[in-house]
């Protein structure tokens, strides 16, 4: 069976007409995105290209912020737990050790319920942000639907 994943030398083009999706980054759980930045790039499209890209930035850092507080958080809660049992986190052979099922819901709901306030501030502002996208991409296509009727 060949190798599904395209080779790592691979890159997009220096004026591409379409956004590159690569690869999941491994702090944010994100897909990253090469922007497209075609060459007779109006200036309304080129501001709306940059609200994408911040947009996109600022979720790319938020998850990876997040991500990186719940490995902390998840590996302090384990070793804390299997020190009160009195026991090691890894086993004689090194290799870490799991918890129940139900001591690791104990720490989701407890991470949830900790984090909440954060979350709820980036539901708001990740809507917020989205929605702002939606009046520029309305005049962004309007005007390609225009240029193409005039030609």
């Amino acid at each position: 069976m060949a190798d599904s994943k395209p080779p790592s030398n691979i890159k997009p083009p220096s004026w591409p007409h379409n956004d590159w999706i690569g690869p999941v980054d491994k702090r944010s759980n994100l897909r990253k995105i090469h922007f497209a930045e075609p060459l007779e790039e109006t200036e309304r499209e080129a501001a709306y290209r940059k609200m994408r890209q911040e947009t996109y930035e600022w979720n790319h850092q938020f998850w990876a912020r997040q991500n990186q507080n719940f490995i902390q958080v998840k590996e302090e809660f384990v070793e804390d737990t299997f020190a009160k049992k009195g026991m090691n986190a890894t086993d004689n052979e090194g290799a870490k050790q799991n918890l129940s099922t139900e001591e690791m819901a104990e720490f989701y709901r407890n991470f949830l319920h900790d984090n909440r306030q954060i979350l709820k501030e980036y539901n708001r502002e990740w809507y917020r942000r989205n929605f702002g996208l939606l009046w520029p991409a309305l005049r962004v296509t309007i005007d390609k639907v225009l240029r193409k009727l005039i030609r």
